[in-house]
């Protein structure tokens, strides 16, 4: 027995077939993902500008690596790595431009995909503004060029197709858990999901080609780094546990609610009002695609809960999509059930032309929340990060040597612009400085592999690496060479090279430091 999607009804003349034209949705996707992405290409955030090198050495023949002659897994979304490197290889485009029109094509796939699962349960005026809202989301935006968002495309269009082509669907749901690896919750979920609505042989098909997909992703990751679980999981682990009043367990769900009130102001309140009888709504609808976003946002809502990992934007792809969708749905029902409120037959024309009228609101509604959200994303100051970090990559690839290491802490942008090996004070790239992490012992983690440049910032009193310069050895140690201030917000970058390597203590074990209180971080 097949499945059958629920029957389309012929939309009204009028407005009605008007919001459900496609050329319109694609109209207003589109227009929304291209403002934004032409606005802030290349604007991601520092962890990732891990994936950009990762990505970069794959595009150059050196393999899926970070640090040469390192096999680390040091990213999160290797296969958003190998496309982008992919792409930079043959279309010659600079990497970071590239994961900004990945972010928009998935944005757009995504806000396509939920209109047309809408439209299909009868709710095009909701399917367009649930795909505004997140083609233009500011909090979305924050991850371009990272994993989640290419992996919820991926796995609704293999929601779209499982019922026709179930190993098809298999496959691109694979290829969702290469992009993002806890993306494979919402595999197993489509997979249930479906198994529960057809007991046929589709879903078989679908766990074979997903068991197949999975074999192979496997293999490339051990292939390229001898383990399956991202170093970067127990780094983010340690960090977050030397501040877990700031990181961990509702600290994380306070930073997620900080942010999006910083970004979207008082429509913030009104979404998650909206969404929280939206999840219900998407949880309970007919369309596979709106159930599958509904259960996987809960069950990845769940593991970031558990997980113990500090907050980061990206985390909430899944989540926000379906707070999203699950608003726009819930506004319409509530204002289509005012609309149809018993009366008069006299007034039923009335009612129709009220109909009409709030069509054309709710369109209106569309276009005024994407452009008040692309206003509000507009007006965020761009992370000091991007102009810091590539300022001193660049300095130190124009002066130094291609085998000549730097320390730091955070080694995104800094890596990518400069080219060079870098010791990860944190250790997401750097295993070898994870139990220093685990102590808190930024300085032990330096002095097993003190290198030629060292680097600090001086946006705020502690510098990243003012544990290690303040030290009065490093005085003798180390020489300023160049330094750089902000002239759009007060701050600036301090480099240091290596003179006298005698003056440096020897290494020694991890001191165990007193944990301490730290504000969330936005992006990383």
């Amino acid at each position: 027995m097949t499945e059958t999607r629920p029957a389309v009804a012929r939309p009204a003349a009028g407005i009605d077939r008007w919001l459900a034209d496609w050329r319109l949705a694609v109209g207003l996707f589109a227009a929304a993902v291209a403002v934004i992405g032409l606005r802030f290409a290349g604007a991601a955030a520092d962890d990732i500008y891990i994936t950009y090198r990762y990505a970069a050495n794959f595009a150059a023949g050196r393999g899926l690596i970070f640090n040469p002659g390192e096999r680390v897994f040091g990213l999160s979304d290797p296969g958003a790595a190998v496309l982008l490197g992919g792409i930079h290889r043959l279309l010659a485009i600079p990497i970071p431009v590239a994961g900004t029109a990945l972010t928009a094509a998935a944005l757009l796939a995504i806000a396509l995909q939920l209109w047309s699962a809408l439209k299909t349960a009868g709710r095009a005026a909701e399917g367009l503004l649930a795909g505004v809202l997140v083609a233009s989301s500011p909090y979305l935006w924050l991850g371009q060029g990272a994993g989640p968002l290419p992996s919820l495309a991926l796995i609704l269009l293999a929601s779209r197709t499982i019922a026709r082509r179930p190993a098809l669907a298999g496959a691109l749901a694979g290829a969702a858990v290469a992009c993002r690896p806890d993306a494979l919750l919402a595999a197993g979920a489509l997979g249930l999901i479906s198994l529960r609505r057809n007991r046929a042989a589709a879903p078989s098909r679908f766990f074979a080609a997903l068991a197949l997909a999975l074999g192979v992703v496997a293999s490339a990751l051990w292939w390229a780094f001898g383990t399956l679980l991202p170093n970067t999981l127990a780094a983010k682990r340690l960090f977050a546990g030397q501040a877990p009043a700031s990181f961990r367990d509702l600290a994380f769900w306070r930073a997620a609610f900080d942010l999006g009130r910083q970004l979207y102001g008082p429509l913030w309140w009104a979404l998650l009002a909206g969404s929280a009888g939206g999840l219900v709504l998407l949880c309970r609808a007919r369309a596979r695609e709106l159930l599958l976003l509904g259960v996987s946002a809960l069950l990845l809502a769940s593991l970031y809960t558990l997980a113990g990992v500090p907050f980061f934007a990206w985390y909430m792809s899944y989540p926000l999509v379906a707070v999203l969708a699950g608003a726009a749905l819930a506004f319409g029902n509530g204002l289509r059930f005012l609309l149809a409120a018993p009366g008069p037959r006299r007034l039923g024309c009335l009612r129709r032309r009220l109909g009409l009228v709030a069509g054309a609101a709710a369109l209106l509604g569309t276009v005024v929340l994407g452009w008040t959200t692309a206003r509000w994303f507009a007006q965020e100051p761009s992370d000091w990060r991007l102009r810091a970090y590539r300022w001193a990559g660049s300095w130190i690839r124009a002066h130094s040597a291609p085998a000549d290491w730097i320390a730091y802490d955070e080694v995104g942008i800094l890596g990518y612009y400069s080219e060079r090996p870098i010791l990860d004070l944190v250790g997401l790239v750097s295993p070898s400085s994870l139990p220093y992490t685990a102590a808190g012992d930024l300085l032990g983690a330096f002095l097993q592999h003190p290198t030629r440049f060292v680097v600090q910032h001086t946006y705020d009193q502690r510098g990243g690496t003012r544990p290690i310069t303040f030290r009065p050895w490093f005085a003798l140690a180390y020489r300023e060479v160049a330094r750089w201030s902000d002239a759009a917000q007060p701050g600036g970058m301090l480099i240091y090279e290596r003179v006298e390597p005698r003056a440096i203590p020897p290494p020694r074990p991890p001191v165990l430091r007193t944990p301490r209180a730290r504000a969330p971080v936005r992006d990383g």
